[in-house]
C-alpha cells in the first residue's frame, strides 16, 4: 500500500489521500520536476498482477490522452512504479481539480435551482460529446465523477470503465461496471452500450439536481435496476419550468432511440431551457449538423444542433407495459425501430410523447447485430415468465454484476405480479398495436394561447382540434383558449379531435410601465492568461429576456460573451487591460450600458532550477613527514587548496613535519575543498641536548 510521501518515477510525491474506489486511490501530489500540484490515481496492491485490472487502468489512461475539452480532466502521465512493501504499482497523473464532488454538493444544499442545474447538465453533455466523438462511451456517469469548481465550471473525471468501440471487449461474466442507480434499461439488460447510455445517466443526475433525489431507490443494486428497467420516475417538483421538465423526460426514455440523439443535443436543449424553449422547439430551430462516422466505431456524432426524426415505417414496435404508467399519469408510447440491424434511428419526440413515422430513419449509434437472439430486443424470443436475463456471457455491459439475475422466487413474493416484468408475447399474442390502434398522443396544454398557437400546438403533438367559441364571441376579435377537453398531459387517440373553448381576450390592466434595465455591477476580479475564466454579469430591471453585447472596445482574446446569458467566459491569451462597455436590451428595446476594465495579469512562471557547476576532483599527494613548506607547495601544484593546522600532541621528534592530513594520501578531493595538515606546534630542541628519559 502506498503512503504518505511516497514518490513515484522519483518525480510524482503523494502528500494527501483525498479518495477510493474500487480500483485504486486518489492522492493529491505534487511533481517535482515542474513544481505543480497533480492528481495522482493509484491501483490498489494486487491489482497490477491482474491482467483485467491492468488493461482497464492502461485504458483509461488511453481515454483520457485522447479527449482534449475543457470539461475533460487532463492526463499527463502513467506508468508502473516498484513502491518497497507494496510491489509493482501502476499511477496515472492527471491536473489536479480544485473542485467538490456533485454529490457532496448535493449532499449539502440538498437540490439545485433549475437554472443552476441545467447549466451544470449543459456543461456536462459538451464534456460527454468529446468523449463520444473519440468512439468512447463513458458508462459511469453520476455526480461523484462531475466535479464542480468554485466559478461554476465543472469536469467531468473517472474514466475507469470507459468503453472504446475500437477497444477488445473486457467485461467479463460477473464483473461490476457501472453504478446501478444511474444505469440505463438497456444497460442493465446487457444490449451492447452505445452513448445513449451515458444521455440517460446525465438525464438521472439532471432529475437528483431538481428533485433532490434519485429517481429509483431499493435495497439491492439489482433491485434498482428492475425498476429502471420497468418503472417511470416519479413527477418532478411543481417548481421545474415545463422546458427543463420535458427534458427530464426525454433523456430518461426507455427507449435509447426516443432520447437526444447526441450529448451535444442535449447541451443546447439544457441552455435552451434556461430560456423556456422546450427540446421539441430546439429541434425545430437547429438544422441538422452532421459529421460524419467516427471512424473507429461508425457513430454519428452530431457536433451542433440537430434534428428530431422519426423512424422507419412498418418496423416492429415495443409498447410498455405495467401499472407504473397508470400509476404516475405517464405514459411511453411504442416507438419503432429498424430491428437492431446496424444502427438506432433518433426518434423526435415532445417529452414522453410519440411521434409518427417516415420512411428515412435517421443517423444513430452503431450497434451491434444482435440476429442471434442477443440484447435488449430480440425479436419474438419470448421470455420465460419470472426470469429476467440482465446479461449473458457475451453480452456487452454489465450494470448490476450479475450474468443472469433469477427472480421466481421475487414472483410468489409479489401478488398479481405486478412488480414483475411483464413476458414477452408470444408470436399469437403479440404486443404490436393491430393495423387500425393508433398509439395515443399526450395533449399539449394550450391554455391561454390564441387559437392559431393553440391548433399549431396540437399539430406538434400529432393530434387535432376543434374551436368552440364561448356565447356571443365573434372569432374575429382577439381570443384565447380558456378552457381545453381533455386536460393537458392525457394520452388522448389522435383520430379524436382536442376541443379548444376561446373567449375574448380579457381587457389589459393599466399597470405600470416597467422600469428600464440597469447596469451597476462590481468591478470583475482580474483574470490570469491561460486561465480559466468565468463571469456572470447582473442586470435590474426591464423586461426579460435579455440580449447582452458589446457597445465598444474588444473583448481580451479567448473571451466570449455569450448574448443570451451574459456570461462571459473563455481562456484568455495575453496579458493586460482591457475597457471595454457591456449593453444589455431588454424585451422592449429599453437599453443600458456600464464600461468595464478588465485586469488579465501573466501566468506565472516556474522558478528555473539553478544548474550547478560540476565538481572538479583531484588526487590527494601523500604529505605526511613531509616539512610543511614542501608539504604546501606539492599540494598546490596538484591543484588543491591548502589549510594548516598546528598540533601541540606530538613527539618531539616530530617537530618541523607534517605529522597528519585530511584527507588521506591517494583521495580524489573537490579542488575547491581545503586539503588540511598538521604540523607540531612546538618547536625542535637545540642541537645536542639529550633526550630526557623517563624516571622510575
Amino acid at each position: 500500500m502506498v503512503a504518505q510521501g511516497t514518490t513515484l518515477a522519483a518525480r510524482y510525491r503523494l502528500d494527501t489521500r483525498i479518495g477510493a474506489g474500487g480500483m485504486g486511490e486518489v492522492w493529491r501530489g505534487e511533481d517535482i520536476v515542474l513544481a505543480r500540484t497533480v492528481a495522482v490515481k493509484v491501483l490498489l496492491p494486487g491489482r497490477t498482477d491482474d491482467p483485467g485490472f491492468l488493461v482497464r487502468f492502461q485504458g483509461e489512461a488511453r481515454a483520457m490522452a485522447t479527449i482534449n475539452h475543457p470539461g475533460v480532466v487532463d492526463v499527463y502521465d502513467y506508468g508502473i512504479h516498484e513502491v518497497p512493501g507494496a510491489g509493482a504499482t501502476a499511477y496515472l497523473v492527471m491536473k489536479f481539480v480544485d473542485g467538490e464532488p456533485l454529490d457532496r454538493l448535493l449532499g449539502r444544499l440538498g437540490s439545485i435551482a433549475p437554472a443552476a442545474a441545467m447549466d451544470l447538465i449543459a456543461q456536462a453533455a459538451s464534456a460527454m460529446q468529446a468523449v463520444h466523438d473519440q468512439g468512447i462511451v463513458h458508462r459511469d456517469i453520476k455526480p461523484g465523477n462531475l466535479l464542480v469548481r468554485s466559478d461554476g465550471t465543472l469536469v467531468l473525471t473517472d474514466f475507469g470503465i470507459a468503453r472504446s468501440d475500437a477497444a477488445s471487449r473486457l467485461t467479463d461474466a460477473g464483473m461490476v461496471l457501472g453504478t446501478a442507480a444511474y444505469c440505463a434499461p438497456e444497460q442493465a439488460e446487457g444490449a451492447p452500450v452505445t452513448p445513449a447510455v451515458d444521455i440517460y445517466a446525465l438525464g438521472v443526475v439532471a432529475y437528483e439536481c431538481l428533485a433532490g433525489r434519485r429517481p429509483f431507490e431499493g435495497d439491492t443494486p439489482v433491485t434498482v435496476a428492475l425498476k429502471h428497467i420497468r418503472e417511470m420516475p416519479p413527477p418532478l417538483p411543481q417548481h421545474v419550468p415545463p422546458a427543463i421538465r420535458a427534458l427530464v423526460e426525454r433523456s430518461l426514455a426507455k427507449d435509447p432511440a426516443r432520447r437526444f440523439p447526441s450529448a451535444m443535443a442535449m447541451s443546447t436543449a439544457a441552455r435552451q431551457s434556461i430560456l423556456g424553449v422546450s427540446p421539441e422547439e430546439v429541434s425545430e430551430l437547429q438544422p441538422s449538423h452532421q459529421s460524419g462516422s467516427v471512424r473507429e466505431t461508425g457513430w454519428q456524432s452530431v457536433q451542433t444542433g440537430w434534428q428530431g426524426q422519426t423512424v422507419a415505417a412498418g418496423a416492429p414496435g415495443r409498447q410498455e407495459q405495467g401499472s407504473a404508467g397508470a400509476q404516475t399519469g405517464w405514459q411511453e408510447p411504442a416507438s419503432a425501430q429498424t430491428g437492431w440491424q446496424g444502427s438506432l434511428a433518433a426518434q423526435q419526440t415532445s417529452g414522453w410523447q410519440g411521434a409518427g413515422t417516415s420512411t428515412s430513419p435517421s443517423p444513430g449509434p452503431a450497434v451491434e447485430s444482435v440476429s442471434n437472439g442477443q440484447g435488449r430486443r430480440a425479436a419474438k424470443k419470448p421470455r420465460r415468465k419470472g426470469m429476467l436475463v440482465v446479461m449473458s456471457a457475451t453480452a456487452g455491459v454489465v450494470c448490476v454484476g450479475l450474468v443472469a439475475l433469477a427472480i421466481n422466487g421475487l414472483a410468489s413474493a409479489a401478488p398479481n405480479d405486478q412488480h414483475m416484468m411483464p413476458a414477452t408475447p408470444s408470436a399469437s399474442q403479440s404486443s404490436e398495436p393491430s393495423p387500425t390502434q393508433a398509439a395515443k398522443k399526450r395533449v399539449p396544454n394550450v391554455m391561454g394561447l390564441t387559437p392559431e398557437a393553440a391548433q399549431l400546438q396540437l399539430k406538434k403533438a400529432g393530434l387535432r382540434g376543434t374551436i368552440i367559441p364561448s356565447a356571443g364571441v365573434d372569432e374575429s376579435q382577439c381570443t384565447r383558449v380558456v378552457r381545453q377537453n381533455p386536460e393537458a398531459r392525457t394520452p388522448w387517440d389522435p383520430k379524436q379531435e382536442v376541443e379548444i373553448v376561446i373567449d375574448a381576450c380579457p381587457p389589459q390592466a393599466t399597470a405600470a410601465p416597467a422600469s428600464p434595465p440597469s447596469l451597476d455591477f462590481p468591478a470583475p476580479p482580474a483574470g490570469k492568461a491561460g486561465e480559466r475564466y468565468r463571469l456572470s454579469l447582473a442586470v435590474d430591471g426591464g423586461v426579460e429576456p435579455y440580449a447582452w453585447s458589446l457597445a465598444s472596445g474588444s473583448l481580451p482574446q479567448g473571451l466570449t460573451l455569450n448574448p443570451s446569458t451574459g456570461m462571459l467566459s473563455g481562456t484568455p491569451v495575453k496579458a493586460g487591460i482591457y475597457p471595454f462597455t457591456v449593453m444589455v436590451t431588454d424585451n422592449e428595446d429599453a437599453s443600458a450600458t456600464q464600461a468595464v476594465k478588465l485586469t488579465i495579469t501573466p501566468k506565472p512562471t516556474p522558478t528555473p532550477t539553478p544548474t550547478l557547476a560540476p565538481v572538479v576532483k583531484k588526487k590527494v599527494p601523500g604529505v605526511k613527514g613531509m616539512k610543511p613548506d614542501e608539504a604546501r607547495t606539492l599540494l598546490i601544484k596538484a591543484g588543491l587548496k591548502v589549510t594548516t593546522t598546528e598540533s601541540g600532541d606530538v613527539d618531539h621528534t616530530q617537530c618541523l613535519k607534517v605529522v597528519d592530513q585530511n584527507p588521506a594520501a591517494d583521495t580524489m578531493w573537490d579542488v575547491k575543498k581545503p586539503v588540511e595538515i598538521i604540523v607540531a606546534s612546538q618547536s625542535c630542541p637545540p642541537s645536542g641536548t639529550p633526550t630526557p628519559t623517563a624516571t622510575s
